[in-house]
């Protein structure tokens, strides 16, 4: 992969795994309303494989487009020092600013890459339980789906977060810093 160029990288590995996380949660939802238990337990799975996906892909995109010189504007000399400078760039669907939101993505990419959290510095999630899950709960900032549906959610000190939100919340951010693609 580390040949692709970065507009490349972002529109096939980590806009392709973020769209295709929303399809299956949509798919969820529409499966949940309906008779068969099965096909909607069966979408649960998938919508989590393909949250997972997306929160990896894109986590580690900041490594990636530091590699390739997109950042070169910034001062970093660690991974932590990296991700700490783009943490500012998260931006909600109303304007505001989610400095959080890349913390929290990577304390989720950790706790699925890792299974368990011993680092001193995951804040955000916990060490213990799940991070990522499917649930009816309504999520802070009135984001994510407000009707009891079903959704990924990310449990955080603060409260349940709309995973959906997050990842939408960092890749405007990036598309707004780098001008990247939105499609």
């Amino acid at each position: 992969m580390g040949e692709l160029a970065l507009d490349t990288h972002w529109r096939r590995l980590v806009l392709t795994s973020v769209r295709e996380f929303m399809h299956w949660e949509v798919i969820l939802v529409d499966l949940y309303k309906g008779p068969d238990a099965g096909a909607a337990q069966d979408a649960s799975y998938e919508t989590l494989r393909t949250a997972m996906t997306a929160a990896l892909f894109l986590h580690h995109f900041a490594e990636v487009a530091f590699a390739r010189g997109a950042l070169a504007h910034i001062q970093a000399n660690s991974k932590q020092a990296l991700f700490n400078a783009v943490g500012g760039w998260p931006i909600a669907a109303d304007g505001t600013n989610r400095p959080d939101d890349v913390k929290i993505l990577g304390e989720v990419a950790d706790a699925i890459k890792h299974g368990v959290l011993t680092a001193s510095h995951i804040i955000h999630v916990p060490k213990n339980g799940r991070v990522i899950e499917i649930s009816h709960t309504q999520p802070l900032f009135s984001e994510g789906r407000q009707d009891g549906s079903p959704q990924v959610v990310i449990s955080t000190a603060a409260g349940v977060r709309s995973f959906r939100a997050i990842v939408e919340n960092v890749c405007r951010g990036w598309i707004n810093q780098l001008n990247l693609d939105p499609t």
